[in-house]
């Protein structure tokens, strides 16, 4: 049952199957530790489409297979469950409330297996109406008694959703928030399956065509996930080299296709135990192959040759996208547009005053998107009031923010998508920081896991900057905010 509707990523991990997760150590490590508590221990990867969460999950299965994991996760394998398994039931007969039922009961009795499926609404199901399927009763029980564990991913939207329809999710799992790619983990993520759109194209990708691939989707496709538009561009490139590759000579073509004929004989006259006439045909296959080596020397064709990629082709590729030519792609890029993105080189050393000195607050679930937006905050030359290995506490807000007040640009609050989702959470956050310092200064940033229409907020907190870290280049728009306040200010003392 289990095998029927599920892959087993452990073993294509082992058998090399799965891409190389690169820049995700930190996200595969929460991931670990919430597998390996004592209560919820069902994580939910929560971010945006197109933001990596299945990479994680693939990223978790490689070190199993390869045992960098505690000895609770040694023996673990995981089973990625998908649409198709409501897909067809009425096909067969076979209620998908029936499926659920079995798989559930199959699961209980496999306590090697962590499930994941990469739709949360496939866990918590549509409810009991007239005309839909229930499939979250079947695994609810096993959830919260903690007979099974369970992967799921969902954007934070979903998990509201979700939340809603299934209070008791928040029982038996946590979430973990998965940010967007920014474009110097991009590039080295493309870097990293290099070799895998090579092999496929037959073709080799020069450093710069990696380079741009990464810049222009930044540029020219600002709403679509970073890394998968980049790949995107890249397989176009690699598959419009290998199309312009030089034709073969008819000669060689025909040779080609005789091989292929002689080869397909010799295969039927073996399996009809005809051995006299396969030895005949595997004669006539190796004359035809000498007779192919002699046209190779002949039209000098060397068959290791391959096209190569290079920042022309990528811009060809945009340029037909885009319907717009060369010349203005390029005039785009070289114009000297500014911007600040998590790519950019940190500031010279003989540069020592920041452009700002923010204070980080955020609740004690935060650490890993803290921790990350930390150092991304330092390399854009923003000072961070934060000791990065003593994250601040929750008990410690009050104090602290009355500090943050008095002594620092800008005031950057960081609110969880799985603190949000509670009911009130942001107001009381709100009203708690308004208890400490009724005029908060211009420069106040809440980093929100949801849009401003979607909460209500206080009219006199509007006048504050909003930013959905969790949107698509929603750290960009972090920057934005940050340097508009930096210009009001001007540079933090050194």
């Amino acid at each position: 049952m289990l095998g029927k509707f599920s892959r087993d990523l452990t073993q294509a991990a082992m058998e090399n199957k799965l891409d190389p997760v690169v820049g995700r150590d930190e996200e595969v490590e929460w991931v670990i530790e919430v597998l390996c508590s004592r209560n919820n221990r069902n994580p939910i990867l929560l971010g945006e489409r197109g933001a990596g969460k299945t990479a994680i999950i693939e990223g978790l299965s490689q070190r199993i297979a390869d045992g960098k994991v505690p000895h609770f996760l040694v023996d673990k394998r995981i089973l990625a469950f998908d649409g198709q398994i409501l897909a067809g039931w009425m096909r067969d007969g076979q209620k998908a409330e029936e499926r659920f039922n079995a798989i559930g009961k199959a699961l209980v009795a496999a306590p090697d297996v962590i499930v994941f499926f990469d739709e949360l609404q496939t866990l918590v199901g549509k409810g009991s109406t007239s005309g839909s399927v229930d499939t979250s009763g079947t695994l609810k029980l096993a959830l919260l008694g903690g007979e099974i564990q369970c992967i799921s991913a969902c954007t934070p939207e979903e998990y509201r959703a979700a939340i809603h329809a299934a209070p008791w999710l928040e029982r038996c799992s946590r979430t973990v928030n998965v940010l967007p790619l920014n474009k110097e983990q991009t590039l080295l993520v493309i870097r990293s399956r290099k070799e895998q759109y090579e092999k496929f194209h037959a073709v080799s990708y020069t450093d710069s065509a990696l380079t741009y691939a990464a810049d222009y989707s930044s540029l020219y496709f600002p709403d679509s996930p970073l890394l998968a538009k980049a790949t995107e561009i890249l397989d176009s490139a690699g598959s419009r080299v290998k199309s312009r590759q030089t034709p073969l000579p008819e000669e060689v073509v025909e040779i080609l296709k005789r091989i292929k004929l002689i080869s397909h004989r010799m295969e039927n006259a073996i399996a009809n135990h005809e051995f006299e006439r396969a030895r005949f045909y595997s004669d006539e296959e190796r004359t035809e192959r000498n007779s192919l080596r002699a046209l190779r020397e002949k039209y000098k064709l060397d068959e290791s040759a391959v096209g190569v990629v290079t920042r022309d082709d990528i811009e060809d590729v945009l340029s037909r996208w885009m319907g717009v030519p060369v010349s203005i792609i390029r005039e785009k890029h070289s114009i000297g547009r500014i911007e600040v993105s998590p790519a950019a080189s940190p500031p010279p050393t003989s540069q020592k005053s920041p452009l700002l000195r923010a204070f980080l607050c955020h609740s004690s679930k935060d650490k890993s998107v803290v921790r990350n937006l930390y150092k991304r905050l330092k390399e854009n030359q923003i000072d961070p009031w934060l000791d990065e290995e003593k994250l601040l506490a929750g008990q410690d807000w009050d104090y602290e923010i009355g500090n943050a007040v008095r002594s620092s640009d800008v005031v950057i609050v960081c609110l969880s998508a799985d603190s949000v989702g509670k009911a009130g959470y942001l107001q009381k956050e709100m009203k708690k920081v308004l208890d400490v310092a009724e005029e908060q200064p211009e420069g106040t940033i809440y980093l929100i896991p949801v849009k401003l229409e979607e909460c209500e907020v206080p009219t006199r907190l509007r006048r504050w900057h909003w930013v959905n870290l969790f949107e698509v280049n929603g750290f960009e728009r972090l920057m934005d905010a940050l340097l508009e306040r930096a210009r009001s200010v001007g540079p933090a003392p050194g």
